[in-house]
């Protein structure tokens, strides 16, 4: 795999990639610099309820946005507080990718306007106040026009910007542009595309445009083809025409001088200017300091691969279940987790590796002092323009980590070490402007390496569906999917069968609110189990809710109903619903309070031999913890947890609590814990 995985990479070279986002000033006013690769697809602004988004048709992230799809940012403490009180401020900027685009919402008031700009380096969106702003500006996906000394830029056909605006009274020069007959309308010349400062980032102000200069005696190089139409030389404009050119495209402006070396700066340079961490960048006159991210940071370069290496060192003081009973014994012990990430474009998709061991030491217990491991590999990659794919691989193995097995919790006693490996895959295929067919498979395989209270399964799972782009940030899908559990040999009792239909969101589905949701309808059939507990007919559903509460405060909600297999007496399977509930929320002293709350039923089907009525249990949990910043990229964090189990059956009775002492760092970016 990592021979193929070399051979893909030396052959990148993937389409148009939004590399970086900082902030910046054009004269004395605050902007948004994007800068691109490649020659992204048509680029439009869309005027919404509380943000302007600016979308880039045909681009993904580039490997600098590691870790996700949507990344969003807000004004740091030291923000300058000239920009926040000024009417074009910016209060929360939004990068979310999709299969089709790349998105920036700026969150601005709504009597500002955006006004795009293209340069060799990529886009700069400048905040304009007044006037009614447009619904939809769409900028073409030919390069910037090209500009030669003296001469003003317009635009070709293939080059055209579509603007709806309020009407005006026209100017003079726009009436005598518009009798002018199409044949004599100008058209951009052929030249080098404008020569534009790449030292700019955030904290630097943009190098302000020289006035046209002399014709040059030597003529340009060509531009790049454009699809649509050859462009020849026009005869010069006059004045006029110039000046008309210049009002209505605002993305126009002649070539600055080349800067020199000392005002230079790499776009690795100026994505670190995006984050408070990064070197400070002095100027003479107004700074923009950088906005602190939420999300994944950013990582360090090693050949294709951005990477990700954090490391997190743990004193544990809490109750494990390591007996035959379920009968919770204490346990001390030191744990070491590092977490690295590795992504990179492999041709127009992307590849991205992950592993992430805990090994633990000092602990009484033989079971608690064994080690987990989790690795993963995923790639997607377009086969052909409407043709999305996606391949995923996780692997895990270890003792302690019995919701690998079982994730409903029934399995938390007489442990025993595992091996679990899913492989998932799919496809989405574009058949309209906003309608796509879904199509994915998983296989799960669950392996004991040693005797435990639990038993070896597979699952498998087809699934198919049709998608709907609801809005430009939420995606919905209605779907059919079947699963099974073949037959195990330990348990043949487990054998399951089901048919579900379910509709999905993704995406955004409030304001500040983000994540998943997923309802359906379950059909399944276990003929082989107790007499009770051969059928569930009912509802399934799962979720994951985030909502912004403010710059660092957010409140997660986690919903789930499914049914696990069972191996308990002689159920198949087991009913299990949660609901649980997280927030962060900061405080005095450069402290935030991390806690959750969550509740949990579990209901059997079959009658327990000991009761005569089936089996019940209710689990209650909650942690609550304080993490503050030592110095950069280095934290410290303490957790307490408590967690009940009431249970109709009182073997299964139990009250457990830990402690948890954290030191986190983060040496390189930090993947999600």
């Amino acid at each position: 795999m990592s021979i193929l995985a070399a051979v893909l990479l030396a052959a990148a070279t993937g389409p148009a990639r939004v590399e970086a986002v900082s902030l910046t000033t054009v004269e004395s006013r605050l902007a948004v610099r994007v800068v691109l690769s490649g020659r992204p697809g048509l680029i439009a602004v869309h005027r919404e309820a509380d943000a302007a988004r600016v979308s880039v048709e045909g681009a993904r992230l580039g490997t600098r946005f590691t870790g996700g799809q949507r990344f969003s940012w807000t004004p740091a403490g030291s923000f300058d507080p000239a920009l926040l009180a000024e009417p074009t401020r910016l209060d929360r900027l939004e990068v979310v990718a999709s299969p089709s685009e790349v998105s920036v919402r700026l969150h601005v008031p709504p009597e500002v306007t955006v006004d795009v700009r293209r340069d060799r380096r990529g886009l700069l969106l400048l905040f304009r106040q007044g006037g009614t702003p447009a619904e939809t500006t769409r900028v073409a996906a030919a390069p910037p026009p090209a500009t030669s000394p003296g001469i003003a830029p317009t635009t070709t056909p293939s080059a055209a910007v579509e603007t709806r605006a309020p009407e005006k009274e026209p100017t003079p020069a726009a009436t005598a542009a518009a009798r002018r007959p199409a044949a004599a309308a100008p058209v951009a010349p052929s030249g080098p595309p404008p020569q534009v400062s790449p030292g700019v980032g955030a904290g630097e102000p943009e190098p302000a445009v020289p006035a046209p200069a002399a014709p040059a005696s030597t003529p340009p190089e060509p531009a790049p083809p454009v699809a649509v139409a050859e462009s020849t030389a026009p005869p010069r404009p006059s004045p006029d025409t110039a000046e008309l050119a210049r009002s209505l495209f605002s993305g126009a402006a002649p070539a600055a001088e080349e800067p020199g070396p000392e005002t230079r700066a790499s776009v690795s340079q100026l994505y670190d200017r995006l984050f408070p961490g990064g070197t400070p960048q002095v100027q003479p006159e107004t700074v923009v300091r950088a906005v602190e991210p939420v999300g994944p940071e950013q990582g360090v370069v090693a050949g294709p691969f951005r990477v990700q290496l954090a490391v997190d060192a743990r004193y544990v003081d809490a109750d494990t279940f390591v007996e035959s009973s379920g009968v919770p014994v204490r346990d001390r012990y030191l744990e070491l987790a590092p977490r690295v990430t590795a992504d990179a474009p492999v041709s127009e998709g992307r590849l991205t590796l992950g592993y992430r061991p805990a090994l633990r030491a000092f602990a009484t217990y033989d079971e608690v002092n064994s080690s987990s491991h989790r690795l993963s590999a995923e790639v997607e990659l377009p086969a052909g323009p409407s043709v999305r794919l996606r391949a995923k691989d996780s692997f895990v193995s270890g003792v302690l980590d019995t919701r690998e097995v079982d994730p409903g919790g029934e399995y938390f006693f007489d442990l025993g070490r595992f091996h679990r490996n899913t492989l998932e895959g799919g496809a989405s295929v574009i058949v309209g402007p906003r309608t796509s067919l879904e199509v994915g498979g998983s296989l799960n395989s669950v392996r004991f390496r040693e005797e435990s209270s639990f038993f070896d399964y597979d699952s498998r799972l087809a699934s198919a569906g049709v998608g709907y782009e609801l809005t430009p940030t939420l995606k919905g899908i209605l779907s059919y999917a079947y699963d099974q559990v073949p037959t195990p040999a330990e348990r043949p009792l487990a054998e399951t069968k089901a048919h579900s239909g379910q509709v999905s969101f993704y995406g955004d589905l409030g304001r500040l609110l983000s994540g998943s949701l997923s309802f359906g309808y379950r059909s399944q059939n276990s003929p082989n189990a107790g007499p009770e507990g051969r059928q569930y007919r009912g509802v399934v559903m799962s979720g994951s809710l985030t909502r912004q509460l403010g710059p660092e405060s957010t409140f997660s909600l986690y919903l789930n109903r499914s049914t696990p297999v069972s191996a308990f007496e002689e159920n198949a399977f087991y009913v299990s619903t949660g609901i649980q509930g997280a927030a962060r929320v900061p405080l005095f002293l450069q402290l935030q309070l991390q806690g959750g709350l969550g509740y949990q039923w579990n209901d059997y089907r079959t009658v327990a031999e000991e009761l005569g009525a089936p089996r019940e249990d209710r689990i209650l949990a909650l942690y609550v913890g304080l993490r503050r910043p030592i110095r950069r990229q280095f934290f410290v964090s303490a957790t307490y947890r408590r967690e009940e189990r009431l249970s109709n059956l009182d073997r299964f009775d139990t009250n457990t609590d830990g402690f948890f002492l954290q030191l986190e760092w983060d040496i390189f970016g930090s993947p999600s814990r």
